[in-house]
C-alpha cells in the first residue's frame, strides 16, 4: 500500500512508541506502571475492602491496528486497535471482608489479571494552540472477550466468584478505566505533537485534501 501525507507520520510515531524510541515525554508501552488503588467492592454475595500495590500492565506493545482513518483537512482521526493479551499484575494486594454475611474473607500476595482479545476504538481531533497542535479530548471505548483473575492466597470463594462474574465486574469499572486510558493517551499524543508535528505540515496536508484509510495493518511490517 502506498503511504502518503500524515500516514507516514502516524505509523512512524506508533512504531517508535512501541519500540521505546519515541520522545522522552511519551510514556513507554512495555510494562506500563499504574499507581496502587484501593476501594470497596460489594456484589455476588461478597463484600471486600481491597488495596493493591503498584501495578504493571504488560502486552500493550503487541498491538495491531485493525482500522485507521485520518482526515488532514479536518484534523480528525479515528481507529481500532486490538491487543491479543494484556496482563495486569501487582506484587502485593491485600483484602478483607465477608461472604454470604458470615464467612470471613482474607487475601494477600500476588495479583494477576489477564484480558484476552481487547479491542480499543478511539477518535480525536486536533486543535491549534499557539505554535503547536494539541488533542483536547479523546473519544474512547473498549471491549474484552474474556478476563481471568488470580489472587494468590485468597480465601475461598473469592477467585471463584471473581472469575465467574469477571465481565460484569469489569463493566462496573468501565468509566474509571476509560478515564484513565484517555488521560494517558492525551498525555502521550500531546507530548509527541509538541515536538514533531508542526502547523505547516498539517496545513500542507489539509490543502492537498489528504484522507487515508488503512485496514488490518500490523506495525511489525513497518
Amino acid at each position: 500500500m502506498t503511504r502518503n501525507c500524515i500516514e507516514e507520520q502516524i505509523l512512524g510515531a506508533l512504531a517508535k512508541w512501541r519500540n521505546g524510541t519515541i520522545a522522552p515525554s511519551v510514556p513507554l508501552l512495555k510494562g506500563i506502571r499504574i499507581n496502587s488503588v484501593e476501594g470497596l467492592y460489594e456484589g455476588f454475595g461478597i463484600k471486600i475492602r481491597y488495596r493493591t500495590g503498584e501495578m504493571k500492565l504488560s502486552g500493550v506493545e503487541n498491538f495491531t491496528i485493525e482500522q485507521l482513518s485520518v482526515s488532514a483537512k479536518n484534523l480528525e482521526a479515528s481507529g481500532t486497535v486490538r491487543f491479543p493479551v494484556l496482563m495486569l499484575t501487582s506484587d502485593n494486594y491485600n483484602l478483607n471482608g465477608r461472604a454470604y454475611v458470615m464467612y470471613s474473607l482474607k487475601g494477600s500476595g500476588l495479583m494477576k489479571v489477564i484480558f484476552q482479545n481487547t479491542k480499543l476504538t478511539l477518535g480525536t481531533k486536533l486543535v491549534q494552540k499557539g505554535t503547536v497542535y494539541q488533542v483536547e479530548d479523546v473519544n474512547l471505548n473498549f471491549s474484552v472477550k474474556s478476563v481471568q483473575i488470580n489472587l494468590e492466597d485468597s480465601s475461598w470463594p473469592i477467585n471463584t466468584v471473581l472469575n465467574s462474574n469477571a465481565m460484569q465486574i469489569l463493566e462496573s469499572y468501565r468509566s474509571e478505566m476509560v478515564a484513565a486510558a484517555k488521560d494517558m493517551l492525551k498525555q502521550a499524543i500531546n507530548g509527541h505533537l509538541a515536538t514533531t508535528i508542526f502547523p505547516q505540515l498539517l496545513n500542507n496536508a489539509g490543502n492537498n485534501f489528504c484522507t487515508i484509510t488503512l485496514s488490518a495493518l500490523r506495525l511489525s511490517n513497518v
